[in-house]
């Protein structure tokens, strides 16, 4: 760190410093007391034998407050730092023991005075230290994962269960032994057992995730040893956010399954691209109470100074914003490149020089080159602008993936998309709405059960319009479509694989079957309500040649016997309830490509058939 800052012992925390909230627990120093920052009034205060407190104390204290430049550069003045390398190692001392270069009057933060304190403003500045949230997201990752599955970084070990002892808390977790004299650890409410990992794992392994969405995970799969090998930083980051709490509810009843959850919400909220300042204020006391009921269910132990960072980010995205602009994905991506131009593993810093060089070189010669790819015009991987979209409707035009088919449609399936497009057209609405008053005139009733206007619009509408717009202009944009959209759509189109459009890929899962990805999961969208299924066939189809519109033909879950909503941990769906099968004239199977949007689906272990 530029400010010489320790990452480690009693003050390693950079806002707290010297009210870090820490103590030694065993051969560890844990970081809890998190009821500082709750209410003067929370019941939890006074409930200090239920939290990693020693002894069990009540909590009377207050939170923290953030240092100010002026303090923090006031305490640096007093370091006396000599720059280059030591000539001499440094003596080892005993904990506690004292030199003479130690202040003891006041304690002093840092080995070095920060050379951002030459700049005027720097004195000033809120946001003085950035907390790196991919790291710590990666270091929380780890530690919910080493925990449960008893993996070698496991904040949960027999040194842990005898200092609980120590502390006088938790005795319920305390090194007990069986009828025949043996120790061995109580489980705890997190503990999972065999089977349950094995299940845990075994939905990692299955899992399939979209295009360009994160690593193949099952690589990392190990089902011997029962654990996770070789994640990533972002492997962590899509764990946590988005796969950790629904693959533990679908393979096992761990009672911290809600909390996880609440973490993982935390972690996608704080992350996401957009965030209204209003939300800062509930998201921050939702972490505190967060980290609060982990501490009544987790060893003191598991609170590193990475979980105890997690109490500042918020109060960080207030100073600084989305934390997109200010963690180190970037800056490791873009040193992963600047590592493949070493090719002389003996000079690496000449072979990144060299490559750089010949890099600007070739990026500065190719704003001269005409009609050739170069990095300003090449198209993005899903890229999905095409020359003819004016031709297509509801913008459902996009770039097709593999070979393409001339296919004849049933007239059933025609019949349902040709309808699925009169409803939902913005210049039809006006004839649609004239059809049903006429029909309610006709049959004398004013109100009318809506399963009656199903069968007019299914039966009869197609050929009402027809008639309507057979003597219309025909040479104005809006009389042309009119017109088209009237004669219906012609039996024979194109059929495909696969379909990019809004920066999606989508797939058939005849072809997504074979794959290691999964793009083959749709939702869509309508009056509030989400739909939730799978793509079947991707057609386009045309109105004789004037018009083309792209459909996607799903299967779609019953959103009333097969879909149900778990806070903060994603939605469950039964593929064995459709909401119909599309043989009937009545179903509506059929949706615009451009009212796609991308879900995927892990497969749940103790419910089968549900995702």
């Amino acid at each position: 760190m530029l400010s010489g800052l320790s990452t480690k012992g009693y003050n390693a925390c950079p806002i707290c410093m010297d009210s870090t909230p820490s103590d030694r627990f065993g051969n560890k120093i844990c970081y809890c007391s998190y009821r500082k920052w709750l209410p003067a009034d929370h019941p939890y205060r006074r409930q200090g034998e239920k939290f990693c407190e020693k002894f069990g104390t009540n909590e009377l204290g207050e939170a923290p407050s953030r240092p100010s430049g002026t303090d923090i550069l006031r305490q640096q003045e007093k370091v006396e730092y000599v720059y280059g390398k030591s000539k001499a190692p440094p003596k080892k001392r005993q904990r506690g023991q004292t030199d003479d270069n130690d202040v003891q009057d006041e304690i002093v933060f840092g080995t070095k005075r920060s050379i951002f304190f030459d700049l005027v403003y720097w004195e000033h500045n809120l946001l003085r230290h950035n907390l790196d949230v991919m790291h710590i997201e990666k270091n929380v990752s780890e530690n919910l994962l080493g925990t449960l599955l008893s993996m070698d970084k496991s904040r949960d070990n027999r040194d842990d269960r005898e200092a609980l002892e120590a502390w006088r808390i938790k005795t319920h977790l305390w090194l007990s032994a069986d009828h025949n004299g043996n120790e061995y650890m109580p489980p705890a409410s997190y503990s999972m057992s065999r089977e349950e990992k094995e299940r845990f794992l075994n939905v990692l392994q299955k899992l399939k995730v979209p295009d360009g969405y994160g690593s193949n995970l099952s690589s990392c799969v190990n089902m011997k040893q029962r654990k996770l090998i070789n994640l990533k930083s972002h492997d962590n980051h899509v764990l946590m956010q988005d796969i950790l709490p629904v693959a533990l509810r679908s393979s096992n009843d761990t009672k911290v399954i809600d909390l996880l959850a609440r973490l993982s919400s935390f972690f996608k909220k704080l992350c996401s691209t957009s965030i209204d300042p209003d939300d800062l204020y509930g998201l921050q006391d939702g972490i505190v109470l967060t980290l609060c009921q982990l501490e009544m269910e987790f060893l003191p132990s598991f609170f590193t100074i990475m979980v105890h960072l997690l109490i500042h980010l918020v109060e960080e995205v207030k100073l600084g914003g989305p934390v997109q602009y200010r963690w180190m994905y970037p800056i490791e991506r873009y040193l992963s490149h600047l590592k493949s131009h070493v090719t002389n593993k003996a000079q690496p810093e000449g072979s990144i020089a060299e490559g750089y060089l010949l890099e600007e070189t070739i990026r500065f010669c190719s704003r001269y080159l005409q009609g050739v790819k170069t990095i300003f015009n090449m198209p993005k991987r899903m890229d999905d602008d095409i020359s003819n979209s004016d031709e297509y409707l509801f913008n459902s035009g996009g770039r097709v993936i593999g070979k393409e088919v001339s296919i004849c449609l049933d007239g059933q399936s025609l019949k349902q998309a040709h309808r699925y497009v009169l409803l939902h057209s913005d210049e039809i609405k006006g004839d649609l709405d004239e059809f049903l008053t006429e029909k309610r005139q006709m049959n004398l009733e004013i109100s009318v059960a809506e399963s009656d206007e199903s069968k007019w619009i299914i039966n009869e509408f197609g050929g009402w319009l027809r008639n309507k717009v057979r003597f219309i202009d025909a040479t104005t944009e809006d009389g042309k479509l009119r017109k088209a959209l009237a004669g219906g759509l012609h039996s024979y189109g194109r059929k495909f694989k696969g379909y990019i459009i809004n920066g999606y890929k989508f797939l058939s899962t005849d072809r997504d079957c074979r794959l290691l990805t999964q793009n083959s999961g749709v939702m869509v969208e309508a009056d509030g309500v989400a739909y939730y299924g799978k793509v079947m066939d991707i057609y386009e189809l045309n109105y004789y040649g004037d018009y083309k519109v792209v459909l996607f033909r799903c299967d779609w879950v019953d959103i009333r016997r097969g879909v149900r909503t778990y806070p903060n941990s994603g939605v469950c769906v039964n593929f064995s309830k459709l909401m119909h099968t599309g043989r009937l004239l009545q179903d509506d199977p059929f949706v615009f490509s451009s009212q796609a949007k991308q879900v995927f689906y892990i497969e749940d272990e103790i419910q089968k058939g549900s995702r």
